[in-house]
């Protein structure tokens, strides 16, 4: 496709009827495009830049786990687990993410790659996973905030979504697991230290 997200500006001076036909064309051009609906400009910057922050920062208002705040026409939502996540399961949860998810972006630890802290960066339908080194002092963790649409977040789904992604150890549900206890069994040996 040609763009990931596309952002709609002025959505407050055309009618529902106007938007719905735009809407459609840019579906037509841009199929699978995550469309942002925007008056006056306004969108966070999080939703077009990536910034520098590897830990994600949710905003004072939010909670910890599963809560979301607020906005004017976005939404945050947390999610975070001290345990490893499955990659298959991790992947399988952003695949299905609802389109009014405009952005998602966190820090992990993999269970298939334990020892190894990894950022995750999600914007439109593209995503991303980078090895950013060991973990710190505080220890693997995943941390996960997503952005959305106002009307478009279901906590209760994403919730469930996300817990449905925490590993379980067993290499009969992630063929990666498997692969990597056959191929090297060392890099999992110091998993429960983790």
């Amino acid at each position: 496709g040609v763009a990931d997200v596309v952002v709609l500006n002025k959505t407050d001076l055309v009618s529902a009827d106007e938007l719905a036909r735009v809407k459609q064309l840019v579906q037509l051009v841009t199929p699978g495009s995550r469309i942002i609906e925007a008056v006056q400009g306004r969108i966070p910057l999080e939703l077009v830049f990536e910034g520098g922050r590897e830990t994600p920062q949710p905003r004072p208002e939010e909670g910890h786990h599963g809560d979301y705040a607020h906005d004017h026409v976005f939404t945050t939502w947390s999610w975070k687990s001290d345990r490893a996540l499955s990659l298959p399961r991790l992947r399988s949860a952003l695949e299905q993410l609802p389109e009014s998810v405009y952005r998602c972006k966190g820090v992990v630890q993999i269970e298939e790659m334990p020892r190894n802290r990894y950022v995750l960066q999600m914007v439109g339908r593209r995503y991303d996973f980078a090895e950013t080194g060991r973990w710190d002092e505080e220890g693997p963790r995943s941390e996960i905030v997503l952005i959305g649409g106002r009307d478009g977040i279901d906590p209760e789904r994403l919730q469930s979504a996300f817990d449905a992604c925490i590993g379980t150890g067993d290499e009969s549900q992630s063929p990666v697991l498997r692969l990597v206890k056959k191929l090297a069994p060392e890099l999992l040996a110091d998993m429960d230290k983790c």
